[in-house]
């Protein structure tokens, strides 16, 4: 079993998962455009962008359909003609170091924005649930993680 270390000033954040639930990259996206075709059993939209290329997107089980404000409606309410837009969030497994700053940080999500040190980049960095922060050899929660915190996430291996 892969184990994650994150060095946090004084804290070191020690993950026990395997790899793939450790540590990951989170990216998004915006997909916008015109609705042509829906396909409810297969969740497969075909969008039209505003240069007239056609997509196909397949949404995942967990995607919610927003309209109005808010509200959260069934995908069969969508309809041909309709502009929508399409967040998209990816996470990308990974076992490189991560040197920088935290930006801001969500204890329930288990996520942190981190200001890389090498580039300048914010990157969202998403964690396993068995993360464990070390602080002088005692166990603190991940809720301990404060923004401007400097950090190293790394698997142990490394």
């Amino acid at each position: 079993m892969l184990k994650e270390i994150i060095a946090v000033s004084a804290l070191t954040l020690t993950l026990s998962a395997p790899f793939a639930a450790a540590y990951s990259i989170i990216s998004k996206e915006s997909v916008t455009g015109t609705l042509e075709s829906i396909n409810t059993e297969s969740r497969e939209l075909v969008l039209k962008s505003k240069a007239g290329t056609s997509a196909t997107v397949t949404l995942g089980s967990s995607a919610k359909v927003v309209m109005g404000s808010d509200e959260f409606a069934d995908l069969a309410k969508l309809t041909s003609g309709q502009e929508v837009v399409i967040n998209k969030r990816t996470l990308t497994a990974t076992e490189d170091n991560i040197e920088g700053v935290i930006v801001s940080i969500n204890s329930s999500a288990k996520t942190a924005r981190v200001r890389q040190d090498s580039t300048g980049e914010i990157i969202e960095v998403q964690f396993g649930e068995n993360v464990k922060v070390i602080d002088n050899n005692k166990t603190r929660p991940f809720a301990s993680l404060r923004r401007g915190a400097s950090v190293l996430i790394q698997t142990a291996s490394n």
